[in-house]
This record gives C-alpha cells, sequence and structure tokens, in this order.
C-alpha cells in the first residue's frame, strides 16, 4: 500500500472527525431581546398592585410635567408617599429617597388601599398623584362550603368524548345542556354504559347541571 493512499485516507479521517465534532457541537441559540426598555416613558403615574395577603407595592414615575406645578419654595422640596387605608379611614406618611420611583407596605388582609404621591413644601404637603385601589385578598381558608360551579363547554365535549360519545351526539346534547337540561337516556347511558372508569365521577362533574327528561336525544 503506497504511502500517497496511506495519506489520503488518513486526511479522509480527519475531516469525517470534523464533520462529527461540528454535528456534536450545540449551537448557540440566538434570542432577539429587543430593543431596551425605557427608564421613562414621559408620564406621571402612579399603580399600586398587590403581592399577598399582607404585601402590596407601589411604582410611580414623575417625568410628565407634573413636578413643575409644584409651587415655589425656599426650601427642596422633600417626596412624599402616603398609604391610605380606606376600609379604617387612616393613613400613614411616609418620605421618599429623591431617586425611589417604588414603595412596599406591609398590610392587612382583606382591605382596600390607595397611595398618594406628593411634596413637603416649606411644611406643607401638596399631593400630587392618586393611585388605583385595590383590596387585599383574605388569609384564611374560604369560607364557600360545597359550592356548585358550572362545567365549561368543552370540558363537558372532552368528558363524553372520553366517555364515547361523537362529537355529533355532542353538538346535540348541548342545545339541551345549555338550557340547564340533560336527557336521562344520556345520563343512563355515561352512568351505566362502562365505556367510563366511574359512573360515580361523572355525575359528580354534572351534579351542578339540571337533569331532566325532556324527551330522548
Amino acid at each position: 500500500m503506497s504511502s500517497e493512499y496511506l495519506h489520503k485516507s488518513a486526511d479522509r479521517t480527519n475531516e469525517q472527525k470534523a464533520e462529527e465534532s461540528k454535528r456534536d457541537t450545540p449551537r448557540e441559540i440566538y434570542i432577539d431581546h429587543g430593543p431596551p426598555l425605557p427608564k421613562q416613558y414621559g408620564v406621571d403615574k402612579v399603580r399600586l398592585l398587590v403581592q399577598n395577603p399582607t404585601t402590596i407595592t407601589a411604582q410611580w414615575e414623575l417625568s410628565g410635567g407634573i413636578i413643575g406645578t409644584i409651587p415655589e419654595a425656599g426650601d427642596t422640596p422633600q417626596k412624599l408617599i402616603k398609604l391610605l387605608d380606606l376600609t379604617r379611614d387612616s393613613s400613614l406618611v411616609h418620605t421618599l429617597d429623591p431617586f425611589a420611583d417604588n414603595w412596599w407596605f406591609g398590610v392587612e388582609p382583606d382591605t382596600q388601599y390607595r397611595v398618594d404621591i406628593g411634596v413637603r413644601v416649606d411644611g406643607r404637603d401638596v399631593w400630587l398623584l392618586q393611585s388605583n385601589i385595590v383590596h387585599t385578598p383574605r388569609n384564611t381558608v374560604s369560607d364557600e362550603v360545597d359550592g356548585k360551579w358550572m362545567m365549561l363547554n368543552e370540558q363537558f365535549r372532552q368528558l363524553l368524548l372520553q366517555g364515547g360519545f361523537s362529537d355529533k351526539r355532542f353538538v346535540a346534547q348541548h342545545l339541551g345542556a345549555s338550557m340547564g337540561i340533560i336527557s336521562s337516556s344520556l345520563l343512563s347511558e355515561a352512568l351505566f354504559s362502562g365505556s367510563l372508569v366511574s359512573g360515580q365521577n361523572i355525575y359528580g362533574s354534572l351534579s351542578s347541571m339540571t337533569f331532566g327528561t325532556r324527551g330522548k336525544i
């Protein structure tokens, strides 16, 4: 075997290894994040958001010109935020860092709140913006017992399909179900056909509807 042949064979082997290496190397995924978000939008706005039953947060921006409406004063205006408990008719004022744009509050569950943004000028508080009103959720287990919830049409359709009923049959049955009626023949078929794992399950799922006997579909 000539040395030239061995050399060409070695080259082909190296090329194959290089191709395999390219295939095995994971490609870098490009993600287009779009342009960076602006730091300000040129608006005067404050929004209040609920994090959980005992925590809310306020976020604001004062770049729409409202600062220019502050009366002239000898002292530098001090920014303020006021938390208003609308349920108990009370409030609490905090002073703000000049560059702050958000504030977190520890609050009470099941209570309505609002915040105001303003400034203190020569010992006088001037309020510039009001936020939306939020209602914190309760911090207890729901007192709803044995609630009856309506089943969505698509859920009802999927339930019937699992039991072996056709789409055509569903359309006809849906006309009755939309009026609060499920035919006795369909109920009997669903409960006792054996196509469902448990007749008790479908009965529990459909118990929020009224089962009538206005004819058979």
